[in-house]
């Protein structure tokens, strides 16, 4: 709240209520999708993802392409781990900040 963001959910396919955008990502095994509901950012809206792991990049990427297509701006990523030698971050266009690296 201090920050002026709201909570808006990422969800795997068909989880999620009402009308949703979907995109597909890549993972290290194969294409996921993606969905969130269709009017949770407001163009222009600052976005900070958070998440609890971060290995290829490919979900990380995935939020950030369902943010982009919203019209919101990717602040930074923050996660709980990084698995550093899979190099997740290189395929992100924002700042990445994680608390364990392995």
């Amino acid at each position: 709240m201090r920050l002026g963001a709201a909570f808006a959910p990422v969800r795997k396919a068909g989880k999620l209520p009402g009308a949703t955008i979907q995109v597909g990502y890549e993972k290290e095994y194969g294409t996921d999708y993606f969905e969130m509901q269709s009017d949770s950012i407001k163009a222009g809206q600052n976005v900070i993802v958070i998440d609890d792991l971060i290995a290829t990049g490919g979900s990380a990427r995935g939020a950030q392409q369902l943010i982009e297509l919203m019209k919101g701006n990717v602040l930074e990523f923050i996660f709980l781990i990084e698995l550093e030698f899979l190099k997740g971050k290189d395929v992100l266009s924002a700042p990445i900040y994680s608390m364990i690296k392995a």
